[in-house]
């Protein structure tokens, strides 16, 4: 009966009733719900049906931003997992740009799979770090929403590359981000220990999870960084939302 009651209490008795039998019986490929455009699949797994809820249901990412930021045409899914973020703003905003990206095999293969149907959705498979370079994906138990990466000095088989978030605004040619979401188990560590002043103040608004657990100091870089700047800043669920001010 685990989360029984927030299908009911979100999506109405009928269809909450039927979305929790289906996920019960592990028939997650092809889900509808509505508000979107397209049907999505996510892994029979704890984390990818509680992501579910946390992204459709308590919709933890539909934060209102100020008019006078003006509607998002860039947004940034750092962390994307299998892209029901990048999802949620494709249908939200549809003439926004999303990049997508999510450094982990599997679930990128459920990313592509995911924003097939959504030509604004680009999926990247690499991973967010604070400066170009070549990195590993370490798996210390927290399951397929907690890889950690690391960086690597003799690049091999397994690595991938890593972006900053200063060569995504080069490399798409845009002067702001109007939304950045990273959820990126720990790596804003580092994201935000350096270079971070190349970037964030041009960032509208930017919707973070810590990860203290994962990787201690994440939230202390996090903090010192945007302290330097105009942010408001608010919690919604497990994330902390940033408002740049200076775009108001």
């Amino acid at each position: 009966m685990k989360y029984f009651f927030q299908y009911l209490q979100h999506l109405g008795f009928i269809k909450g009733c039927i979305l929790w039998s289906k996920m019960k019986l592990n028939r997650t490929s092809g889900i509808r719900l509505s508000g979107l455009a397209h049907p999505f699949s996510i892994n029979p797994t704890p984390e990818d049906k509680y992501t579910l809820i946390e992204i459709f249901l308590l919709r933890e990412y539909d934060v209102d931003l100020p008019p006078s930021a003006g509607e998002p045409v860039f947004i940034v899914d750092g962390g994307a997992n299998i892209g029901l973020t990048s999802i949620f703003f494709a249908n939200k905003y549809p003439a926004a740009r999303i990049v997508s990206i999510e450094p982990e095999i599997n679930n990128f293969r459920l990313l592509q799979k995911n924003a097939s149907r959504y030509t604004n959705i680009i999926p990247l498979n690499k991973a967010i770090w604070h400066k170009n370079n070549t990195i590993q994906i370490k798996d210390h138990g927290w399951g397929s929403r907690g890889f950690v990466i690391e960086e690597l000095d003799n690049p091999g088989d397994a690595s991938i590359q890593a972006v900053s978030i200063a060569g995504l605004l080069k490399e798409y040619d845009v002067e702001t981000i109007d939304i950045l979401k990273l959820d990126i188990e720990g790596s804003e560590k580092e994201v935000f220990e350096s270079g971070y002043q190349e970037w964030l103040p041009s960032v509208k608004c930017l919707m973070i999870e810590l990860h203290d657990r994962m990787k201690e100091g994440s939230s202390r870089s996090v903090f010192r960084a945007v302290s330097e700047y105009n942010f408001s800043c608010f919690i919604r669920g497990d994330i902390l939302v940033f408002i740049n001010k200076d775009f108001s």
